[in-house]
């Protein structure tokens, strides 16, 4: 078993299309035999994010949901 540590930009391209989300999905897969972990304050940043693309125009609000 693999243990990956994942910061907010690394766990961001698993919500926002850019260059590596394909990478960062894959380890998400269920037949992936890894555990990724986060820092708690990840959550609060990502959020951040994620919000300041959509406001920016780059994500539709369609797509926070």
């Amino acid at each position: 078993m693999e243990a990956l540590f994942l910061d907010t930009s690394a766990l961001a391209k698993r919500y926002v299309d850019e260059s590596g989300s394909e990478w960062i999905s894959g380890l998400f897969a269920p037949d992936e035999d890894s555990t990724v972990y986060i820092a708690e304050l990840t959550t609060v940043e990502l959020t951040s994010a994620i919000i300041r693309r959509s406001n920016g125009g780059s994500i539709s609000r369609d797509e926070l949901i």
